[in-house]
């Protein structure tokens, strides 16, 4: 037999097919780390999701969707179907949410069925933003000036030095009104008044010319849209031309009394009277009086076509009218005024600038001061009243004493949009929680008292339109304290500051469901805000803010203010609203 060449045998030992011993073992193996694989599985996912719930507990969060999933490509937001949509936010790189479903970051062209959406921004540099997104069959453009959490502050300072800063209010159109007052010369009686605007986006300052002397008048404010300004002229021993200049050549029978004017900023005909207070002679005047009665104070509804005249006649017991006049109406310097609509005759004082009426122009609500009642002296009451004649009256609720009172009515109305009812959300008195930390023998309650602190505030909203007894009570909002300048932001969003532990001033906000406070990360500066009284009035549209303090001392041109500008916007996007 002839001998197989060595390099024939290798070959067929390791023909296909053939298996080692080796190779058997571990094909037995196999299923034994199989099994312990499915074994050890559970415990390590069970190790990952404690850690990532230990992570979101400690306060960390999530990756954004982004990093995990990828940037939605364009491509893939064109093909959608519908009309087209861009959406762009200042700041940029804000994330968008369409409805509850993640689109990218703004800038950002997207395609959305017609009809109305949710569209909800995000950007850590920035407070959430939440709109109501309507698409139309063309298309929609939207543009969001997101709120950031770094605002800008500036004080308001009265323009003259030694002048007083008497009110500050928002126009239409983000301007400011100030109405800044001085005293007259030696000699003379009374105290001047001018009118100025405050361009927040420049910083520019503007007086506003009116056909009268600064000194004829004793009330002024700019109307809404900025086109127009309503003042008092008092009453006179001499009569007065249309423009408040005293003429003393006329007869003394031809005496003015106190005289509501109106007049239009551009120049565009005379000004003209909308309304007269009866002459102290005259049978409508109250009997035996030594004080007349007189204007305290002007409110223009906001779509600038009629005033409400608040009067007050000094007591015992003092008294105040509120009155509607219809503006719009013709008329001119030779005809009567036409006769306004008395709408509430209170055996109290309107504090003088806390009237407000609501976006529709519907209520007006106003804070009285009772010198003294049966239920002490010295009180606040919250109100409001119906503006038409023969509207309904509310007195909402007690505010307390009038030395806590604020520097701007704190109250605010609910958006426009809000079509179901009239809710106004305001800051009242509310008990104290109970301490349960007396300490040893109570003394720990003993020495609480007294320590003098400011009486806790809570925070409240009333429906004025409500039928019901019960329906129209204000209800509480959860337990939030000591809420400064409420604001209703949105239907589902309201913001309000607070006193800091440092004494500085912080924004939050308060779901108007259940009363759960959320703080935005939004502090100021320490020197804003510090003095007695503290409020806000807000320009939402404008994401800005007055706030208002008052005055240590009074002047002979009344109780001052002091005021601080607060802007949450890019000056960027001021610019471009300012264009």
């Amino acid at each position: 037999m002839r001998a197989v060449p060595r390099f024939v045998r290798v070959a067929i030992s390791r023909r296909p097919g053939h298996r080692t011993s080796g190779w058997r073992a571990h094909r037995r193996s196999s299923p034994d780390r199989l099994k312990r694989i499915r074994a050890v599985l559970p415990a390590v996912c069970a190790i990952g999701i404690a850690a990532v719930a230990g992570w979101l507990l400690a306060g960390g969060c999530l990756p954004a969707g982004e990093i995990v999933f990828g940037r939605f490509q364009p491509a893939a937001l064109e093909s959608s179907s519908g009309p087209p949509v861009h959406i762009d936010s200042s700041p940029a790189g804000a994330q968008v949410r369409i409805d509850g479903t993640g689109y990218g970051t703004t800038p950002l062209d997207v395609r959305l069925e017609p009809g109305q959406h949710t569209l909800d921004l995000h950007h850590p540099e920035a407070l959430d933003d939440q709109h109501s997104l309507q698409v139309a069959a063309t298309g929609a453009r939207v543009e969001v000036d997101m709120w950031r959490r770094r605002p800008a502050v500036a004080a308001v300072r009265p323009v003259y030095p030694g002048a007083a800063l008497l009110d500050a209010q928002f126009l239409n159109d983000g301007q400011v009104a100030l109405v800044v007052g001085f005293s007259s010369q030696a000699g003379a009686a009374g105290a001047s008044r001018e009118l100025w605007r405050l361009d927040p986006a420049t910083g520019q300052l503007a007086r506003v010319g009116t056909p009268w002397p600064a000194t004829a008048a004793t009330s002024m404010v700019m109307a809404p849209g900025g086109d127009r300004v309503a003042l008092v002229t008092p009453a006179s021993s001499a009569p007065v031309t249309t423009a408040g200049w005293r003429t003393d050549t006329a007869s003394p029978q031809a005496s003015r009394p106190e005289t509501v004017w109106v007049a239009a900023l551009d120049g565009d005909g005379p000004p003209r009277s909308v309304f007269e207070l009866p002459s102290v002679s005259t049978p409508a005047a109250r009997a035996g009086t030594t004080d007349p009665e007189r204007i305290a104070s002007l409110v223009w509804t906001p779509d600038g076509a009629r005033l409400v005249a608040i009067t007050r006649q000094s007591g015992p017991p003092a008294r105040a009218r509120v009155l509607l006049l219809n503006v719009t109406a013709h008329g001119d310097t030779d005809t009567p005024p036409v006769a306004a609509d008395e709408l509430v005759l209170l055996p109290a004082d309107v504090l003088p600038n806390s009237a407000t009426p609501d976006p529709n122009g519907q209520w007006l609500a106003m804070v009285t001061h009772a010198a003294s009642a049966p239920g002490g002296d010295d009180l606040l009451n919250l109100c409001a009243l119906e503006l038409r004649a023969g509207g309904a009256f509310r007195d909402l609720a007690d505010l307390g004493s009038a030395a806590s009172a604020a520097a701007a009515e704190p109250i605010a109305w609910a958006p426009a949009s809000d079509s179901t009812s009239k809710r106004l959300l305001f800051v009242g008195p509310a008990p104290a929680a109970a301490s349960s930390s007396g300490g040893l023998f109570g003394f720990g309650a003993l020495f609480g008292a007294l320590r003098p602190s400011a009486p806790p505030s809570g925070l409240f909203i009333a429906d004025v339109d409500a039928s019901g007894l019960m329906d129209a009570q204000p209800r509480r909002l959860g337990s939030v304290l000591n809420t400064i300048g409420p604001l209703w932001r949105s239907q589902t969003s309201l913001f309000g500051f607070v006193r800091e532990s440092d004494g500085t001033l912080g924004l939050r906000s308060v779901d108007p469901t259940s009363g759960t406070v959320r703080d935005l990360g939004v502090s100021l500066p320490a020197t804003v805000a510090q003095g007695a009284g503290v409020a806000a009035r807000w320009d939402a549209r404008h994401g800005r803010a007055l706030l208002l303090t008052r005055s240590p001392s009074a002047t002979a041109a009344g109780t001052s203010r002091q005021a601080w500008l607060m802007s949450c916007v890019s000056p960027s996007a001021q610019s471009a609203a300012a264009r």
